[in-house]
């Protein structure tokens, strides 16, 4: 699919807690990004956000703050082009459908969702809406995943018949 090239990328975020406000961060540094909307269960989280947007230079984002299904009114805004989401895992599916039901490209952290059926629902949507869905993991293409990728696909272990990792952190403030 051909996508029309943007000057200048306007974006929303879902989930501004301290995952999403990290990232909120790293899209202010990228020139031609605009942020104009936030949302968050918790107004405060919202505040501080749109704080660090003005900082940036940016005008005050719209917030949505009203309710745990307000992400709905930020997906259905005609002025984004993309919606990041960075929510407790349990919203990623809802949110991820929402966007692309509003015709938004999309990117979630992790997981994207917990069953195969959400994860088809997901493909579904996106092809429908004719719009990118992306999972936002930020450590699947490093040196140390792709050289143990390289390995297995080299043989270096034999052949596989269990594989077990973790990604053990506490997110919470």
């Amino acid at each position: 699919v051909k996508f029309q090239p943007r000057d200048v990328v306007r974006i929303g975020i879902v989930g501004v807690g301290l995952r999403g406000t990290s990232v909120l961060g790293e899209f202010l540094a990228i020139e031609k990004v605009v942020v104009n909307a936030v949302c968050d269960v918790v107004n405060e989280k919202c505040l501080r956000a749109a704080q660090m947007v003005e900082k940036a230079g940016q005008k005050t984002p719209a917030i949505y703050s009203n309710g745990e299904r307000d992400f709905e009114r930020l997906s259905a805004r005609d002025d984004l082009d993309f919606i990041y989401i960075a929510t407790p895992w349990e919203w990623h599916v809802p949110q991820v459908l929402s966007a692309l039901r509003e015709g938004k490209h999309v990117g979630t952290e992790v997981p994207a969702a917990y069953t195969l059926e959400d994860c088809w629902n997901i493909v579904d949507a996106s092809e429908a809406a004719r719009r990118h869905c992306l999972i936002m993991e930020n450590c699947c293409y490093d040196h140390s995943e792709t050289m143990v990728l390289n390995m297995v696909r080299a043989g270096l272990f034999g052949d596989l018949v269990h594989g077990e990792c973790a990604y053990n952190h506490d997110l919470r403030e």
